[in-house]
């Protein structure tokens, strides 16, 4: 079993062990370029937690609605949604986030969405993995995590944390 530890926008940072070993650590550039730090793991959830395909020359980030280029900063497909003239950066509908990675988020590869500064990362939900044995895939509109995992809440400045139902205030730092 492995633990996906996600920053604020959901980029995949490390994945531990069951016994708490790091096994993958990386940074990610804002538009999804990763530098691999550490990996002794065949991972491919990376860039805001979508699934990475190595196949070819070009590595290509899936969602549910369409495929992102880190390389690139850009879509493979053109977005659904038409141009506002309220706002000029829709009109190109392949840049990732209307040019805007540091307080966007689209995990569906739909429509830009404001991240949550309080959102945490996903952790995986000890009911689903009793019952179905792992990791789901896609995501819904309903929550920020993939199927199989929790949402996790907190606030860095006061330690205080939510976890489902269960709320906890961190003592120290790891």
């Amino acid at each position: 079993m492995y633990y996906f530890l996600t920053d604020h926008i959901g980029n995949v940072r490390v994945v531990a062990s069951a016994s708490g070993g790091v096994v993958e650590e990386s940074d990610y550039l804002p538009f999804g370029t990763e530098n691999v730090i550490t990996s002794a793991l065949d991972n491919n959830y990376k860039f805001i937690g979508m699934e990475r395909d190595f196949e070819g020359t070009a590595a290509l980030d899936h969602t549910l609605y369409r495929q992102y280029a880190p390389n690139l900063a850009r879509w493979t497909s053109p977005d659904s949604v038409h141009g506002s003239p309220a706002n000029p950066q829709t009109w190109n509908r392949y840049p990732y986030l209307l040019n805007d990675p540091m307080t966007l988020v689209d995990p569906l590869g739909a429509d830009p969405e404001d991240y949550d500064p309080y959102f945490v990362g996903c952790y995986p939900d000890p009911f689903f993995e009793s019952l179905f044995g792992g990791f789901g895939c896609g995501y819904s509109a309903d929550s920020k995590c993939p199927p199989g995992y929790e949402e996790i809440y907190g606030d860095p400045h006061t330690n205080e944390f939510v976890w489902g139902t269960r709320s906890f205030t961190r003592i120290g730092r790891d």
